[in-house]
């Protein structure tokens, strides 16, 4: 496609990261770490023990925790590993003319706080 691209792997528990760690994933993603009302059958939480366990398990890959990470919680993703994705938590309550700048100060206040305990 033109440009190097980095490949990840999602997986929810370390039977899944065993598995998928012979494919060679550029990075690995692991969740849902909190609840999550993003999917319609999401798999179980692993909590910030497991996100650590997982993390722990795979020492050179960047790691991205995924699945219910808010403001309230961000910045105890940030301290267990490199990055999170966020959905829900950035979406607008205001579906008016307010809502560009509701996303844009969402998206500052979880960046600010998954970049806490980051080195």
């Amino acid at each position: 496609l033109g440009k190097p691209m980095a490949i990840g792997v999602s997986v929810h528990n370390a039977d899944e990261l065993e598995a998928s760690l012979a494919q060679g994933p550029d990075y690995v993603a692991f969740g849902p770490v909190f609840a999550t009302a993003s999917k319609h059958q999401p798999d179980p939480v692993i909590g910030l023990d497991g996100l650590r366990a997982l993390v722990d398990a795979t020492p050179g890959l960047p790691h991205v925790a995924i699945g219910g990470i808010d403001l309230s919680n961000a910045s105890e993703v940030a301290a267990r590993c490199e990055a999170g994705a966020v959905i829900a938590a950035l979406l607008p309550h205001d579906t008016g003319s307010g809502m560009h700048a509701e996303v844009v100060q969402k998206t500052r206040l979880l960046h600010a706080a998954l970049s806490r305990g980051q080195s």
